[in-house]
């Protein structure tokens, strides 16, 4: 699993990559066709970002300042997109995952709404907490030298182990519970035969 905390980490640490961030930031490019199977020369053909608030397409304006993004979509965490921003020197990362409005293009309308949010607020609202420090120029944190872990990251950790703790005596009384019940139903099977058998004589 991921968290929107997870992305915004993926996606700080991919921006200082210099061809990730300008591969990121490519509305539409041209790619060579090569040759087909049979060896005949095959003809180029053109590919577009899917970021919607890069690209300015299908009834979604194009964001001011975007840097970079990524969006997707899984069964369970919905449509799904992590964005950069950059504005007066100030970069913000966004990310919304599985909104629950259900309209079209909810996950690019809010993260407008968040990094129009951000933007505006910078200079007038205190931070509720970091993301984990980057390495140092140095190389990485040495072990006596974790980076500090923001207190909601913290709480998820703690609350997966009490789950993982808690959800092995409860999957074994969902299999011992089933196991009765087949036993149950097999027995009156039997019987239902046996009913049966003496019936017709």
């Amino acid at each position: 699993m991921s968290s929107a905390y997870d992305l915004t980490l993926i996606l700080r640490s991919a921006l200082a990559n210099p061809d990730f961030a300008r591969y990121s930031a490519t509305k539409v490019a041209q790619f060579p066709g090569g040759r087909d199977a049979k060896g005949a020369p095959a003809p180029s053909f053109q590919i577009q970002n899917g970021n919607r608030l890069l690209a300015g397409t299908d009834g979604v304006t194009r964001y001011p300042g975007l840097v970079a993004g990524k969006s997707g979509y899984t069964a369970q965490a919905g449509n799904t997109l992590v964005t950069a921003a950059a504005r007066d020197g100030h970069t913000l990362v966004a990310t919304v995952l599985n909104p629950q409005s259900g309209k079209s293009n909810a996950v690019y309308n809010e993260t407008r709404q968040l990094l129009d949010w951000g933007f505006a607020a910078r200079a007038r609202t205190a931070p509720v907490g970091s993301l984990v420090h980057t390495p140092t120029a140095g190389g990485p944190a040495g072990p006596g030298q974790r980076p500090t872990e923001h207190p909601a990251l913290a709480g998820a950790r703690l609350t997966a182990r009490w789950g993982a703790l808690l959800a092995l005596p409860l999957a074994g009384l969902v299999v011992l519970t089933l196991r009765q019940w087949r036993r149950q139903q097999a027995r009156r099977r039997r019987r239902a035969r046996v009913a049966a058998f003496l019936q017709r004589d």
